[in-house]
């Protein structure tokens, strides 16, 4: 009987320590017309790629709708209201959310509408940049990608985000589309141009290097 509190207080420390390791639970917001398979092959390289103290979920751009910064937060509504209800209802968890491309306009308006921003840091990854007035409620990173001269997509818009714009180096690119897409797979071919919704994704080799 004297060993049960002994017992239990290794069980209660042994919870503490899993729950001060929880992870940081990423939501990430692919571009436009970016697919559910698409998705699960970004996870899959994700979680091979990461270092393991995160949780990966892939979002897929919505089905049928424009890439405009209104067409992608109308087209996404239910999804975005339900991720939103996940944050605010667990205050203690941390949360990253990134968007890339027009992705980015979804991922922006989920973190708007958190009323935790504490626990939240925000990634947008070469597309649509987030108001002044949500990078001062969130932490926000700003990332584009070049190889020597030549500059991803989104390259110039991303500076807007001054001390948050970071610019992620290629060494393999040799189109803006390659590079708009490196920030996300670093296996996507050198050439890719306008076939990107086909060959984007290819080889599942996830880029993380946003997370650090």
């Amino acid at each position: 009987m004297k060993t049960l509190p002994l017992c239990l207080a290794l069980v209660l420390f042994c919870l503490s320590l899993r729950a001060a390791a929880a992870s940081t639970k990423v939501f990430f917001v692919g571009g436009y017309r970016a697919s559910p398979a698409q998705m699960r092959c970004w996870e899959e390289g994700a979680r091979k790629n990461s270092p393991g103290e995160y949780e990966f979920v892939g979002i897929p751009y919505p089905s049928g709708v424009g890439a405009s910064f209104e067409e992608a937060v109308a087209g996404a509504s239910t999804t975005i209201q339900k991720i939103v209800a996940e944050i605010n209802a667990n205050p203690n968890q941390s949360y990253l959310i990134a968007g890339h491309s027009s992705g980015a306009a979804i991922s922006n308006t989920i973190a708007a509408r958190a009323t935790n921003p504490a626990r939240i840091r925000l990634v947008d990854l070469d597309g649509f940049v987030p108001p002044a007035s949500l990078r001062a409620r969130v932490p926000t990173t700003c990332w584009a990608a070049r190889n020597g001269k030549l500059l991803s997509r989104n390259y110039d818009a991303m500076g807007i985000c001054g001390p948050g714009t970071r610019v992620y180096g290629d060494r393999h690119c040799n189109t803006a589309w390659c590079l708009h897409f490196s920030l996300v797979i670093r296996s996507t071919p050198a050439d890719l141009g306008t076939d990107f919704v086909s060959r984007g994704y290819l080889g599942c080799n996830t880029n993380l290097d946003w997370l650090r």
